[in-house]
Order: structure tokens, then C-alpha cells, then sequence
């Protein structure tokens, strides 16, 4: 495609990948679910309400935990291996906003990631990508030790509740009431984790991209509505360059942001003028 002159316009926004972001999400909760069953049917085989004032029902939890451990493990290990898959998905969706982006916003196609077809602008090199592959490492290493690290947290807190019951001689009804809060802090962890991480994988994708096209700066753009931190409202309209982060981050990096960098086209390769 010959490289020509083009009216700039508005760059559309960049949607977040909603759909992986929900699988994401349902397959950390059901993992959990499991798990805090697991955890109920264990708790109540111990008869905490009877062993509650027991010397040893510390020692006799021991081998409750054990068990636990092993239980957290497998349920991880079912959802570890779906990662790559979900991190893939992510990619091609963040791709393709990237490329309309470019198009919307100076009148350029380009072929999608890894696509080894002609574009003429001489971009081939970079769709190339070379750095997806550890991208994706990084991302699922991450990833798997936060899965991991849900059910051992929990496991940490309601021992260190267990405990706490037995040297202030709470009642079985105290504790299990706190143990029900641990359960739907738990709960809203995985939630978080689910929500967060699908968007700084997919910020990562957009910052790389932008830069391997020459994009060294962005517009700050937000959801603009209740949600939306006072201090990213602020940002709004503003430039920034990818070497000169605000300090939270770029777009998308704190948690749960749902903020976006829109391109600035100038010295890019995609550099249409004014």
C-alpha cells in the first residue's frame, strides 16, 4: 500500500478484551467455590463447635491442612493450563483493536500480528512480534502464582483465626462467622485478581505495540464516570510518553484500571501530518 497523505482523525476507543475477562473471572470463582467447600466439609468434620476448648486441636487441624494443601494444588492445576489459551485470546483482541485503531485514526491497514502478507509500509518486521512468546511467559508465571496464592491466604487467615479463638476463648459461633467473612474476602480476591490482570495484560500488549510502531507518546483516556479515580479524571486529554510514566502507571497498569493510551501518531511510522 502506497504511503500517501491522509486526513487525521479522531482515534476510536480502545475496547478492554469484556469477553476473556468473564471467562477469566468464572473460572477463578468456580476454582475458589471448590475450594471453600473443601474447606466447610473439613471444618465441619473437625467439630470445631466440641474441639474448640481441646489442647490439641491445633495438632489435630494439622493434618486437615495437609489435606487442603494437596486439594489447592489439584484445583490449581486445573486452571493453570488454561492460561496460555486466555492469554492468547486476550492478544488477538487487542490486536485487532490496534489495527482499527491505526485505521480509524490515520487511514493505514495493517496486517494482523504474526500475518507474514505484504502491507507495504514496510511493518512486516514488527508484526513479526518476536516478543510475544515471552509476554505470554511472563503473564502465566504471574498469573499462575496469584491462582496459587488464593486458597493459600485464605488457609493462612482462618488458622490465624483458629488460633486467635482458642487464646481468647471465643465462642464456635464467633469464629465461625469470621471464617464466613474470610470465605467472601476470598471470593472477592479472585474476583479482583480475574479483572486486574486481564487488563494489565492487555495495557502490556498496547504499550508494546504502540512501540514497536514508533508511538513514544499517548493520550490519556478514561471511562470518565463515577468509578474512575479522581487522579486519572485529571489525566484525561493529557500526553504523556511511554519513558515518563504517571505514578500509578500508565493506563490500564493500577489495579483495575480501565483507562487506555490513545496514540499519538507523530515520528510514528504511521505519521500522517497534520
Amino acid at each position: 500500500m502506497a504511503r500517501i497523505r491522509r486526513i487525521r482523525r479522531a482515534n476510536p476507543a480502545w475496547k478492554i478484551p469484556a469477553a476473556t475477562e468473564r471467562e477469566y473471572r468464572s473460572v477463578l470463582l468456580r476454582m475458589t467455590d471448590a475450594y471453600i467447600s473443601e474447606v466447610k466439609a473439613s471444618l465441619k468434620a473437625a467439630d470445631l463447635n466440641s474441639q474448640l476448648r481441646h489442647d490439641g486441636i491445633i495438632d489435630d487441624l494439622a493434618a486437615i491442612w495437609g489435606h487442603l494443601k494437596a486439594v489447592s494444588r489439584s484445583l490449581a492445576g486445573e486452571v493453570v493450563p488454561q492460561l496460555p489459551r486466555m492469554f492468547t485470546r486476550v492478544s488477538m483482541y487487542n490486536d485487532k483493536q490496534w489495527r482499527n485503531v491505526i485505521k480509524v485514526g490515520t487511514g493505514f491497514n495493517i496486517p494482523a500480528s504474526r500475518d507474514t502478507s505484504d502491507s507495504g509500509l514496510g511493518v512486516d518486521a514488527y508484526r513479526a512480534e518476536p516478543w510475544l512468546d515471552r509476554m505470554q511467559d511472563v503473564w502465566v508465571s504471574n498469573n499462575a502464582d496469584l491462582i496459587k496464592s488464593i486458597p493459600d491466604q485464605m488457609d493462612g487467615r482462618i488458622q490465624q483465626l483458629i488460633k486467635s479463638a482458642v487464646v481468647n476463648g471465643s465462642s464456635a459461633e464467633q469464629l465461625a462467622d469470621q471464617i464466613e467473612q474470610e470465605y467472601n474476602v476470598t471470593r472477592r480476591r479472585a474476583e479482583l485478581i480475574a479483572i486486574d490482570q486481564i487488563q494489565k495484560g492487555n495495557a502490556a500488549l498496547a504499550k508494546q505495540r504502540m512501540s514497536d510502531a514508533g508511538v513514544t507518546s499517548y493520550i490519556w483516556r478514561g471511562a470518565m464516570d463515577a468509578r474512575e479515580r479522581a487522579a486519572h479524571v485529571a489525566r484525561e486529554g493529557k500526553v504523556f510518553r511511554w519513558d515518563d510514566p504517571p505514578p500509578d502507571g500508565h493506563p490500564g497498569e493500577p489495579v483495575r484500571c480501565r483507562c487506555y493510551a490513545s496514540p499519538s501518531w507523530a515520528g510514528s511510522i504511521f505519521d500522517i501530518g497534520e
